[in-house]
């Protein structure tokens, strides 16, 4: 017998068996959270840092919040404040819990006394450090971390309202809202952070919803002269000289949503959209001035100011006045006024992509959710400068562009994700931006070129192993932080649009550096007589006294800056 004809007899023909039927699927699928919860306490008894340790240095944590009078944002703020509506909708359980974060005026001096504390009741690896996000600060524990820190200009940290549980001040959720807009509006860079992002604002709106207004806009009618002013701007600076870097935003912006929503026949279309019939009433109003947001600034805010000089009667009475960003939420801003009369505003968008909706005329619009976080931004920035006319005015805006989305989605049989001009999560943009990795390697190669130190990190074993001498020259204290007030600049060193006698602008735009660390806040001039509002009051040297954490709804605290 040939080998061929052996190997063919003693062949074993191949039989397959199922391991897994539907029903073991199925019922795996049911279980295996709750087993993979099992698992993950078990975890965390066993492996190190044990739940144990991570709860006395939670406990600390919040010992230290408590007694500071810190903010709570993120997660935790999220958790606490869910708790208390309904204890089923909490995100967190005692055995999976999230890093603490919270706000702070000075969050290095913090940083150091809380590292400190931790290193002298005997814990393992006590480090802080600089974050990704700038002007952010974590502080790990045996190579856990349990908590970020972030700066807030004093003046806005005062402004922020809270819901005390506990002895403990937790961010109020109508301010958190603006955090998840801020990423609902950012397309390119944070997508990946939507879906648990949603749920958790979902979860937080229908426990805490926003409040309904049945008033109207208290906002006065502008002169002719300046209607026409605004309307040659849309015209002839904007759709004739294709300026496709400027989007419209503000109270202009909401009447463009409004009419939309009331099915007006002269409101112009969205792009290759038709609406029909629908009963929304009119909730249109006056606008104050043009708000504008470019993702050119500089160049935007130059050339639409040399345009205004060739149409307006006397150009000796045009004026530019600048505004530091206001905390994490807006760049820097420039108003146009003319004989004391504020004509536009310009917000810079550089460095971001701007979700928006492109018309048939030509102009473009800020989208749904953008307009939406700019008036809870406006809102805001109204209660820190104690305007309760702008208050109120921004709280009905607010109320009103809910109510007539709700109406329009619900008559047109439409979700919030649908192709409408009330879309969410829109992907269209203009302007370019960078995600937060790539600006904090940035960062540090910019730093490490300058023969600066590449990131704070303090470590107190190192620290307290060094000369008393040194450790006497570390002032956390003299670390310094830009500007994010969101007051008028006054001082002429930080301005960026200067005018000559002649009312020309002088072009050094390119002589200055608004971003670096030496833009700082604690820096003041000698013959400086402004203690309260300007940009020269030190953010970053303060006292427990200057960090008090109640406000009301409208008053400031006689210390904010």
């Amino acid at each position: 017998m040939s080998l061929d004809k052996n190997i063919a007899i003693n062949k074993r023909k191949e039989i397959y068996q199922s391991y897994y039927t539907e029903e073991d699927y199925e019922k795996v699928m049911i279980k295996l959270p709750d087993i993979i919860k099992e698992a993950s306490i078990k975890s965390a008894e066993m492996l190190e840092p044990t739940i144990i340790e991570k709860k006395e240095v939670m406990n600390i944590i919040r010992d230290f919040i408590r007694k500071k009078h810190r903010k709570i944002y993120g997660g935790t703020a999220v958790n606490e404040l869910l708790k208390q509506k309904n204890p089923e909708d909490a995100i967190y359980d005692e055995f999976n819990f999230s890093d603490i974060e919270f706000y702070s005026p000075t969050p290095v001096p913090d940083l150091v006394e809380l590292c400190n504390t931790l290193y002298d009741k005997g814990y393992k690896y006590v480090q802080g450090r600089e974050a990704q996000h700038e002007e952010t600060y974590t502080i790990s524990v045996n190579f856990e971390v349990y908590c970020d820190i972030s700066y807030v200009p004093t003046r806005v940290y005062n402004g922020i309202k809270v819901i005390d549980i506990d002895g403990i001040n937790y961010v109020d959720p109508h301010f958190m809202w603006i955090d998840y807009l801020r990423m609902f509006n950012n397309p390119v860079t944070a997508n990946w952070r939507w879906e648990k992002s949603f749920k958790r604002n979902f979860i937080l709106l229908k426990n805490y919803p926003p409040e309904y207004y049945n008033k109207n806009i208290q906002i006065s009618e502008m002169n002719q002269e300046f209607k026409g002013y605004i309307q040659r701007i849309k015209k002839e600076f904007i759709i004739e000289k294709s300026n496709n870097n400027i989007l419209i935003n503000g109270f202009d912006a909401y009447n463009f949503f409004m009419l939309h929503a009331a099915n007006d026949k002269k409101v112009d279309q969205m792009a290759r959209t038709v609406y029909g019939k629908n009963n929304v009433m009119n909730l249109t109003c006056n606008i104050p001035y043009l708000d504008l947001v470019s993702v050119d600034y500089s160049n935007t805010v130059k050339n639409l100011y040399n345009y205004l000089k060739g149409i307006v009667k006397v150009p000796e009475k045009l004026e530019i006045s600048e505004y530091f960003p206001l905390f994490q939420f807006t760049n820097y801003s420039s108003m146009i006024s003319y004989n004391g009369i504020i004509i536009t505003k310009i917000t810079e968008g550089n460095g971001f992509c701007i979700p928006m909706i492109r018309v048939n005329s030509g102009l473009i619009y800020v989208s749904y959710q953008y307009l939406l976080m700019t008036f809870l931004i406006d809102k805001f920035r109204a209660h820190l400068d104690q305007d309760k006319t702008m208050y109120f005015n921004y709280s009905i805006a607010i109320s009103n562009l809910i109510k007539a989305r709700n109406i329009f989605l619900d008559t047109k049989k439409l979700t919030v994700v649908d192709n409408s001009v009330f879309r969410e999560f829109k992907i269209s943009c203009i302007g370019t931006t960078t995600s937060q990795l790539r600006l904090s390697k940035l960062r540090m190669l910019e730093r490490k070129q300058k023969d600066k130190n590449i990131q704070f990190t303090y470590t107190p074993e190192q620290f307290f192993k060094q000369s008393e001498e040194s450790q006497h020259k570390f002032d956390p204290f003299k670390h310094f932080f830009r500007n994010t007030s969101g007051n008028k600049i006054t001082n002429m060193k930080n301005m960026r649009f200067k005018l000559d006698n002649q009312g020309e602008l002088i072009d050094n735009i390119n002589e200055i550096d608004y971003t670096t660390e030496n833009d700082s806040e604690s820096k003041t001039t000698e013959n400086d007589s402004e203690s309260k509002t300007t940009e020269n009051d030190s953010e970053s040297k303060t006292t427990e006294n200057d960090s008090e954490s109640k406000t009301t709804e409208i008053e400031m605290d006689s210390n904010s800056q």
